[in-house]
């Protein structure tokens, strides 16, 4: 896969395309969120919407993000068919050779915001360049950093020059604190964290399993949340939990903000609960283990699971047990 994608209904109920989350439908009327899951990759994107050479030079761009030369000869493309993103293009070839703070930069940017508002929006959030996902990031990495862009677009701030993620190489490079286990790092910038809520983002990071740690001023590092389960106890990152003292294990269905999945959670005497999420790494394992250690456990029964239920008890421990 290329790229998320989100789908959401405009005023007219029309469904839109907007970059940057794992989409696909329009929300269903119970949803608690605006945006609802489903998956489309860049490729379907760039088809449906653009002409096949237009298409490629838009990946061309997606893929070389620092290639200046790209860029221009795109713009070049652009401006023999009198098409009106040539000179946005240009613009921001030309902010980057401008001293910052100075009248000339200034007008630039006045210049650009003024012909943003004439651009398709998914367009210009493809080429906006300070939105690139780092070529060097792990599997893992890449999938916080889409999970970033996908909450990040819904108000994308374009007051500053720097890039919104790093790799942890990139980062340490540039002489900034990064935990050794980091799979990405976000510098968010100060306006948009200012306007704009932030549970959305912690959501959508802890519901596939994802870890903020702090990284230096506005900056925060993505860690991974490994679940752990043996033949003593089941650990989600929170310490381990003895088998022996589950006294039962509850499971639902939730739309989360970018993915639908289950929730398993397991039940202490003390009132303790443990969840695990389908969309974690080595969720599959915790529930072969669960199978192993929780006579009875039938892990079928997930299957079954409807979409926005109540928490179900799928497995008590007998008194006798």
């Amino acid at each position: 896969m290329d790229w998320w994608w989100l789908a959401c209904q405009n005023d007219s109920g029309k469904t839109e395309w907007i970059p940057g989350a794992e989409s696909g439908h329009s929300p269903p009327n119970d949803a608690t969120h605006r945006f609802a899951p489903m998956l489309a990759t860049l490729k379907d994107i760039l088809e449906s919407r653009f002409a096949p050479e237009h298409a490629s030079w838009v990946r061309m761009v997606i893929e070389s993000p620092d290639d200046e030369k790209v860029v221009s000869e795109f713009a070049n493309w652009l401006a023999n068919r009198n098409e009106s993103q040539a000179e946005w293009l240009r613009l921001k070839v030309r902010m980057k050779q401008l001293p910052f703070g100075s009248s000339e930069r200034d007008q630039a940017y006045a210049q650009m915001r003024e012909l943003r508002a004439q651009i398709d929006p998914v367009w210009a959030f493809l080429v906006d360049r300070r939105m690139a996902i780092p070529r060097d990031l792990c599997a893992r990495g890449r999938q916080a950093a889409e999970i970033y862009l996908a909450i990040y677009v819904r108000d994308p701030c374009t007051l500053t020059d720097w890039r919104l993620l790093y790799s942890p190489k990139e980062w340490r490079l540039k002489k900034k604190p990064c935990p050794r286990t980091s799979l990405l790092v976000a510098h968010m910038e100060y306006e948009w964290l200012k306007r704009t809520e932030q549970t959305d983002l912690t959501e959508a990071l802890s519901e596939h399993g994802f870890i903020e740690e702090g990284a230096g001023t506005l900056a925060t590092a993505i860690t991974d949340r490994l679940v752990i389960a043996d033949n003593t106890s089941i650990d989600n990152g929170n310490g381990p939990r003895s088998w022996k003292s589950i006294t039962a294990v509850e499971a639902y269905r939730k739309v989360g903000v970018t993915a639908t999945y289950v929730v398993l959670q397991t039940r202490e005497d003390m009132g303790l609960i443990t969840p695990i999420f389908s969309t974690w790494p080595r969720f599959d394992e915790a529930v072969a283990a669960m199978t192993k250690q929780l006579s009875g456990f039938d892990a079928s029964r997930l299957d079954s699971l409807e979409i926005g239920s109540e928490p179900a008890i799928i497995w008590k421990r007998l008194p006798s047990t």
